[in-house]
């Protein structure tokens, strides 16, 4: 079978990865990719053909309002789109099967590969955002089948006749380690730092950091942040005096000026969410496997599209108490984080979930 992965997000391209690496053991796939926003830095990292470049829009590829998008068109994005539609269209003329991990927009883009196309409609829950009628009527006219990121919503999507199963979230998919990102003396306690993984990270780290600062300078604290390796630590430290004091094959720490606060940073997500007491976040599906671990949360309005008050209000539905949404102000936070961390913490399990294998499973047995 000759598979095209298409995706439209960094979350959305680790879901896919994780389909990817599900794959039935016995079979023999060709894999392409087709990441519609980003570099897809996790398609190169495993070695996967990747057929698209993209430029980095206003809106980070997170269009919410008529604005966004307006604004997006005056840099070029009704051209790129094209652009993507004629490579979808070339690269595709010898596969066999279209997975699309995303929303609506990367269905649609998925449909001019004519070829039978699988759905993960990550965007949009029934527990927060419906799927209007027109998404509805697309989905039907568009997918031969749908694996919602919820029960609930696979329910309605069974409901209007749409063909889908829920084997579970692939996002969840293998998020337990045992492996540390640092070694914790029994006082210490650590905070992870999930800043986002476009653009707009660069903003909401720098606010972050003086949150950092302006917690009790005690040395049990450590913070550790789940630093995207596209994204460049320079622009941070030119923007904060801060500096790098040392460096690992895994990891960097970097200094404020004072000497008084220190981070690690790290693109070993799993190991920094696991390893945390709690979770500083702005971001999307990084939030949502933090508290899928039973990682309290705590988020306000960040710098861009994909951290606003109405995002973090819609994974408040989504995901419950453990996501405190705060006001952006350094006193209201660090109060919140000290509270958090002096509060009984939830059991946490250790989750080895196969939602992936089972969607690939089903795929392969549908295709």
């Amino acid at each position: 079978m000759n598979i095209a992965i298409i995706s439209n997000g960094h979350g959305e391209d680790t879901i896919a990865l994780n389909l990817i690496k599900a794959l039935p053991t016995a079979t023999q796939s060709t894999i392409i990719t087709f990441p519609l926003v980003g570099s897809g830095h996790i398609y190169h990292q495993h070695n996967l053909p990747v057929k698209l470049k993209n430029p980095t829009f206003p809106s980070g590829g997170f269009i919410r309002t008529i604005k966004d998008l307006f604004t997006d068109i005056r840099h070029g994005l009704l051209t790129h789109i094209l652009q993507q539609v004629k490579t979808i269209k070339q690269q595709t003329t010898n596969t066999t099967t279209v997975i699309a991990v995303g929303d609506i927009f990367c269905l649609i883009l998925a449909s001019f590969s004519k070829k039978p196309i699988y759905f993960l409609p990550t965007a949009k829950s029934d527990t927060f955002m419906p799927h209007s009628f027109i998404e509805r009527w697309l989905i039907k006219k568009i997918a031969q089948k749908s694996y919602p990121r919820d029960n609930q919503t696979t329910q309605n999507f069974l409901i209007h006749k749409l063909p889908a199963a829920y084997f579970g979230n692939p996002m969840m998919d293998n998020l337990s380690t045992y492996t540390p990102i640092i070694s914790l003396q029994k006082n210490q306690q650590l905070i992870g730092l999930l800043p986002g993984s476009r653009k707009e990270a660069y903003k909401n780290f720098q606010y972050i950091l003086t949150i950092c600062e302006a917690l009790p300078p005690k040395e049990n604290l450590i913070f550790a942040c789940a630093w995207v390796p596209t994204l460049n630590i320079q622009t941070i430290l030119a923007a904060t005096g801060w500096s790098i004091t040392a460096t690992t094959t895994t990891t960097q720490t970097i200094q404020n000026p004072n000497k008084t606060c220190s981070v690690i940073l790290s693109n070993q997500f799993n190991a920094i969410i696991n390893q945390a007491t709690l979770c500083i976040g702005l971001a999307g599906t990084a939030n949502e496997q933090a508290i899928y671990l039973k990682k309290p949360v705590v988020c306000f309005a960040g710098f861009g599209p994909q951290s606003t008050v109405q995002r973090f209000k819609e994974q408040q539905k989504l995901l419950g108490p453990l996501l405190t949404l705060c006001e952006r102000n350094i006193t209201t936070i660090t109060a919140t984080i000290l509270k958090l961390l002096a509060s009984p913490k939830p059991a946490v399990t250790k989750h080895h979930k196969a939602a992936a294998k089972k969607i690939m499973d089903d795929i392969f047995k549908t295709a």
